[in-house]
């Protein structure tokens, strides 16, 4: 089965707590930083793997992966998540994996005592730079054409040709 994607919002956590590093080692926030900054995307990570139990979805493999993105969310920075759906879990499994006491709500991160701070250090950093974008594009906008009279004549003769030339191709197709 192909993909779905969901909102991470969407997507409930089966343990309480989750490690401040991914298996392979890397922290969390340096992954957190890069998937801010729109250096990878979600589609550059490994696909979480989530299971429907009762109506609600829960994240069946990649705990750490959905904290991320849950907060990327609530920050605006991605809407929608690929995951797979696994249809038919191992009960056993699913049972031993469901750790949360608080239906999947939320998670707490274990083993950086200042892993709080240290993502809101990183959050205050980045929404210092978007203003820099946002004043990039409000600059862009001022110099771009807006209308008819702002194109210079040159732009409008170039167009006129345009139009003409593929005028003449459509007539001669037919």
């Amino acid at each position: 089965m192909p993909p779905k994607r969901l909102r991470p919002s969407e997507i409930h956590f089966v343990h309480d707590t989750i490690d401040c590093h991914f298996q392979d080692g890397d922290h969390l926030l340096d992954t957190f930083k890069e998937l801010l900054h729109g250096n990878i995307s979600p589609r550059d990570i490994k696909t979480i793997a989530v299971i429907r139990q009762n109506g609600t979805w829960y994240v069946h493999a990649g705990n750490r992966r959905l904290f991320l993105y849950k907060k990327l969310e609530e920050l605006g920075v991605i809407d929608y998540i690929p995951v797979w759906v696994v249809n038919r879990p191992n009960a056993d499994a699913v049972r031993e994996r469901y750790t949360t006491q608080n239906r999947g709500v939320s998670v707490s991160v274990r083993n950086d005592y200042d892993f709080e701070d240290k993502m809101h250090s990183i959050i205050d950093d980045w929404k210092k730079t978007r203003p820099k974008m946002h004043s990039i594009i409000d600059d862009w906008k001022k110099i771009r054409p807006r209308g008819i009279d702002d194109i210079p004549v040159e732009g409008l003769v170039l167009i006129g040709v345009v139009v003409i030339v593929g005028f003449v191709l459509l007539k001669l197709c037919n």
